[in-house]
């Protein structure tokens, strides 16, 4: 199902939702910077979720190429996160809602379920983390100094969109002067719940290293990381896609 919902300032949001059969709980999934709600990664999480019984929310954040207000080259960290809370404070009007819930995402959106977590502790059931986007500093260990220097020089960035060809992405330096505000790897340490971290090996963006860094701070003792071997940050090949979907059912099932 679909739906538009409004922030506090009246800016447009699409929200899709997809109800099993059978629900046994409810779950979120965020897409990464400049992503959108239909991606094939962000679909095999809501799938994977949904055929185990969770009514799975999802969205396109403002300032992305989906169907939500704002243009990427305003995307912020910060903005998003305001989106995961918005769509959450939605759902919590709606009939079906039901509390605690899985908190689920990729790179950025990954970043905005911790986020997420961390600030509302209590409502979160578990964690799925996707090539998680961490914070600022790392980040700029990732692009290259030619980049990052003209970046910061013209105060924008461009590259072409690999989710959909033909399209120029742009981005103001000003998200990094955001990002620098955040370091989730140093306050995820009082996350208890259940926490799922998966990553490609050949991510350049969100580096393995960077995610074992991510997954040695948190406390909890249901933890698990899982390397999906030869996988680039976003996954797009078919068997990535399904050794996702395979890997949250198997977890879900156990920390349910």
């Amino acid at each position: 199902m679909k739906t538009l919902i409004s922030n506090i300032r009246g800016e447009k949001i699409a929200v899709e939702f997809d109800i099993p059969a059978q629900v046994k709980g409810m779950a979120f999934v965020a897409h990464g910077l400049g992503g959108f709600k239909k991606q094939p990664h962000i679909l095999a999480f809501s799938q994977a979720l949904t055929a185990e019984g969770y009514l799975t929310v999802r969205w396109d954040a403002r300032n992305t190429l989906g169907e939500s207000e704002g243009e990427l080259v305003d995307a912020t960290l910060t903005s998003y996160v305001e989106d995961f809370e918005t769509v959450a404070d939605w759902a919590s009007t709606q009939e079906w809602y039901r509390e605690p819930f899985v908190v689920c995402g990729h790179s950025l959106g990954a970043a905005c379920a911790l986020q997420f977590a961390i600030t509302h502790p209590k409502k979160v059931q578990a964690i799925i983390a996707a090539s998680a986007f961490v914070g600022g500093l790392d980040f700029v260990q990732t692009v290259s100094p030619d980049v990052l220097t003209q970046w910061e020089q013209t105060g924008i960035r461009e590259w072409m969109s690999s989710s959909q060809p033909g399209v120029l992405k742009r981005l103001k330096w000003a998200f990094v002067q955001d990002a620098k505000k955040y370091n989730l790897s140093d306050v995820v340490q009082n996350l208890t719940q259940p926490i799922l971290v998966i990553v490609g090996s050949d991510d350049a963006d969100t580096p393995v290293s960077l995610q074992k860094k991510l997954f040695a701070k948190v406390s909890s003792p249901k933890k698990e990381l899982h390397i999906i071997e030869g996988a680039p940050h976003t996954f797009k090949d078919i068997s990535h896609l399904h050794q996702i979907t395979d890997i949250v059912k198997r977890w879900l099932r156990k920390v349910a």
